[in-house]
């Protein structure tokens, strides 16, 4: 399932919808926000030949939770989970899609196998009449016109051999 790009694409189309889910109902959780600063500074005069050296040291944090929201948050997520249904389908649907290609590729070979025996006999019956018709017309059985036909139905076998190698 990992070496076929449509089933490892709608895998990861799954997978990444299941993140937006979590990301969705992580709205539902406080909001952080924190920060934090530092400052150092030197400042030299040179009348007195002195430095004054100050640090400053500063924090802050900032918490805001939503209480009421009206149903925002809980459709939004809800919206997130029919779409991560959605995609499980999708993954379903190509691993299905993967499972009818498979049969049917192998059936398809199994067709074209026998339509190439079918076209072997068939060249092989067609020779035979050539051969027939050329000998009646050796013979002055026939005319002609018939051993063309033969040389025509032949070529024709050849044909249908060369496009069933082909298929």
């Amino acid at each position: 399932l990992e070496n076929n790009p449509s089933t490892r694409q709608a895998w990861h189309d799954a997978r990444a919808q299941h993140a937006r889910v979590k990301q969705a109902e992580s709205q539902w959780y406080p909001q952080v926000d924190i920060k934090a600063d530092a400052t150092y500074d030197v400042t030299k005069t040179n009348i007195q030949f002195s430095e004054e050296k100050k640090t400053t040291y500063g924090a802050e944090a900032q918490g805001t939770f939503l209480l009421l929201d009206f149903g925002g948050r809980a459709s939004r997520v809800r919206e997130m989970k029919e779409m991560l249904l959605s995609a499980n389908f999708s993954f379903n649907q190509s691993f299905q899609d993967l499972l009818l290609d498979t049969e049917t590729a192998y059936f398809d070979l199994h067709s074209a196998r026998s339509t190439l025996e079918s076209a072997r006999m068939d060249l092989e019956d067609t020779e035979a009449l050539l051969d027939a018709a050329r000998q009646k017309f050796n013979a002055g059985i026939v005319t002609q016109l018939e051993v063309l036909q033969a040389e025509s139905n032949y070529y024709n076998a050849q044909y249908g051999l060369e496009e069933a190698k082909g298929e």
